[in-house]
């Protein structure tokens, strides 16, 4: 079983912890993006656990950073404006120890939240 733990960096926040490993019916996250910035960074823990010490983590960090274009978009009066996301980019920051081998941009543009736009393997 591998443990894994998003968190959001900027803000310190913790987006999810999930089991993953052969058996689990998990094969997907979702990570928000910033409508008012063009940018967002992410620490991608696996085997995450809590030290000793209270916010420390034993876990292997990899960093993404996503890049992209927010657009606003009116879809009409009684819905009003959803924004879309273009251009999207992910650097992975390289260290000694990535578990994070590839990334797989599939849609560089946002305009359903359904479809798979990131694979990330490992």
């Amino acid at each position: 079983m591998t443990l894994l733990r998003i968190k959001e960096t900027s803000l310190d926040t913790t987006l999810g912890t999930g089991d993953f490993d052969r058996t689990s019916t998990n094969d997907s996250i979702g990570v928000p993006l910033r409508t008012n910035e063009d940018n967002i960074t992410f620490a991608v823990i696996t085997d995450s656990a809590d030290g000793d010490t209270e916010d420390e983590e034993t876990g292997n960090i990899d960093t993404l950073r996503i890049t992209y274009n927010p657009r606003e978009e009116f879809i009409s009066r009684a819905c009003g404006v959803v924004v879309r996301y273009d251009n999207i980019a992910i650097e992975l920051t390289t260290d000694d120890d990535n578990w994070i081998q590839d990334i797989n941009v599939v849609q560089t543009n946002i305009e359903n939240e359904s479809n798979i736009h990131v694979k990330i393997f490992h």
